[in-house]
């Protein structure tokens, strides 16, 4: 067996600086990622171990009353805000509740127009 770098003329000195820079900027860019990757987990793992204890809001429990024929169509929640889009036999309607204390913050009703 004969070794291929025994056979191989060697490279011009313009070559050879390009080989050389090639071999640096190479070095240079996979410093920038290392350092780049190190920094993003850093970050994530500050952030898992800052956030332990977040503060769940305190929402009261009971009963909301509503008609017999009213029904939930949709729901959604904002911070302390419920809206829930009812159906009611005189027509659909929005109420926001305040899910600290089971309170009506406002209501609209949908009436249809008469003219």
């Amino acid at each position: 067996m004969h070794d291929e770098d025994e056979h191989e003329k060697p490279l011009d000195p313009a070559t050879e600086r390009i080989q050389n820079k090639l071999r640096m900027l190479i070095l240079v860019s996979g410093l920038t990622m290392a350092i780049g990757l190190v920094a993003v987990f850093s970050a994530i793992i500050y952030r898992s171990v800052k956030s332990g204890n977040v503060d769940l809001p305190i929402w009261a429990s009971g009963e909301l009353l509503i008609g017999k024929e009213t029904k939930i169509i949709s729901s959604s929640l904002d911070g302390d805000l419920a809206l829930l889009t009812l159906s009611t036999p005189e027509g659909n309607e929005i109420m926001v509740l305040d899910m600290r204390t089971l309170t009506v913050v406002s209501r609209v009703k949908f009436v249809p127009d008469t003219e």
